[in-house]
């Protein structure tokens, strides 16, 4: 089996969900022999509530930056196996600019970003734009929030929609194999009498390439509604689900006008964590 994960990137900027996401980037790096990258980026005269430093107008980086940085480098070494390193650098300029490059320039495999609690925070805190960093880096984008538990991802949700989602289901399988998941594939259907043909086209073949290729615990299931992301959302709880995986775009798009308003995203909305993955690689 191709080995996904050699590189994990987890952005930084010292707050306590960013801490977080470097934890589950832990678990994984053990679980798949990766090396993890510590990636701190600020603008310049800009002060962070998450650091509680005014940043210098001038570097745009705060005195003790560099060396929170390497606090953090070193008390997370010694929780990786044998062989295995955390590399840290610091950024300047934009966040998910700094994210995007750093990703291609060091042939990233997996990005851990933690985000915060509420819609209020991740519109004013300054927060990454997942839907651009995924777009831009072409590899997985998994998101945390504060209530993330820190359990193995025993229960995947992977919604289907009127394609079949090659991608998802690789990245998904390649999990679910070392701990053990169980895939639970969803399609949407609008109402009784109108079935959603392609959603449930693509889910049984979904299913069917699943169960002929890998020996993982797989389960289909068809919700009542006309919007996917929000149907995942509430399925995704309803069987608290440890990871959602999903493609960027309607899979990720809640309904309402305060949602488009206020950045109301999947991502940012669940508190289960979500993977975010591109339709296509790199080229």
């Amino acid at each position: 089996m191709t080995k996904l994960f050699n590189h994990i990137m987890v952005p930084v900027d010292f707050s306590d969900v960013s801490e977080l996401a470097i934890e589950k980037s832990i678990d994984i790096a053990n679980h798949f022999k990766c090396n993890i990258h510590l990636v701190f980026t600020e603008t310049p005269g800009l002060f962070s509530k998450h650091s509680g430093h005014l940043f210098s107008s001038l570097s745009g980086v705060p005195a003790d930056a560099e060396a929170r940085l390497v606090r953090l480098q070193n008390q997370y070494t010694d929780q990786l196996n044998q062989g295995l390193s955390i590399h840290s650098c610091i950024r300047q300029g934009n966040k998910n600019r700094s994210v995007i490059d750093y990703a291609r320039r060091h042939r990233i495999d997996l990005v851990m970003v933690g985000r915060g609690a509420t819609m209020v925070d991740n519109m004013f805190n300054r927060g990454f734009n997942i839907n651009e960093i995924t777009k831009g880096v072409k590899c997985p984008v998994i998101t945390i929030r504060e209530e993330t538990g820190q359990d193995a991802w025993l229960n995947i949700v992977l919604p289907v929609c009127s394609a079949l989602p090659i991608r998802k289901i690789m990245f998904a399988s390649y999990l679910a194999r070392k701990y053990n998941s169980r895939i639970h594939l969803l399609s949407i259907a609008g109402d009784e009498n109108n079935q959603d043909a392609d959603g449930n086209q693509y889910l049984h073949k979904s299913y069917q390439l699943l169960r002929e290729n890998t020996n993982i615990h797989v389960e289909c299931h068809t919700m009542r509604g006309h919007n996917i992301a929000e149907a995942t959302m509430r399925f995704a709880e309803k069987i608290n689900a440890d990871l959602i995986v999903v493609n960027p775009g309607k899979e990720t798009m809640l309904s309402g006008v305060v949602n488009k308003l206020f950045k109301g995203f999947l991502f940012n909305e669940s508190k289960i964590p979500v993977m975010t993955i591109s339709t296509a690689g790199i080229s």
